[in-house]
Order: C-alpha cells, then sequence, then structure tokens
C-alpha cells in the first residue's frame, strides 16, 4: 500500500509504482521478506517524500513501523498483539489486531 500527500506520481518505467509515497506498507511473506527488508527498504529510504514505512508480518500478529524524524534519520518502533500504533503522517492509530481478524469467521 502506498498513500502520497501531493498529486500521485508514477514511474516513467513501471505504471504500478508511485515515485512520491508519503506512507508505504508491505506485507511480509516468507519469500519477500528479505528484498522487502533489504534492497526495497534502502531504496525507499531515499525517497524524500517517505515519512513513514511499514512491515507486517503475515504469520504473527507483529508490525514494524520505521519513520522519519526532522533530520532525516529513520526511528524503528514495534508492535504486537493487543497493541496499537501510529502513523502520524495520515493520522491515524491502527490496532494490530484488527490487521489479523479472519474476515471469514
Amino acid at each position: 500500500m502506498a498513500t502520497t500527500y501531493d498529486e500521485r506520481r508514477l514511474s516513467k518505467t513501471d505504471a504500478n509504482a508511485v515515485v512520491n509515497p508519503s506512507v508505504l506498507v508491505e506485507v511480509l511473506s516468507e519469500e519477500t521478506e528479505p528484498a522487502d527488508r533489504g534492497e526495497k527498504a534502502a531504496a525507499y529510504r531515499c525517497l524524500d517524500s517517505l515519512r513513514e514505512y511499514g512491515l507486517i508480518a503475515q504469520d504473527a500478529p507483529h508490525v514494524e513501523v520505521y519513520e522519519k524524524a526532522e533530520k532525516g534519520e529513520w526511528r524503528f518502533r514495534e508492535h504486537f498483539a493487543g497493541e496499537r500504533f501510529e502513523l502520524p503522517s495520515l493520522g491515524v492509530t491502527i490496532d494490530v489486531d484488527a490487521l489479523y481478524v479472519d474476515p471469514t469467521a
């Protein structure tokens, strides 16, 4: 998921890639986790527009949020079952457990 503050701008080489996101969230899987934590995360941190980057575990209630601070350094926060977390740039608070509710139950 990607959100933007300004008008969305798409990559010239990938019509599905937004080049000015303010928030990015990746749902981790066994196959994608190394890239999501490595090369993709490094590339995302270079985006001037990005304020928060989230990683959501697929197999357990665990959310990691990286937030860009005033001077450009990144702060790390970890959240588990029974906790809530904020995405300040969106002005929202999210219940970790709500991300793991089975919609068919």
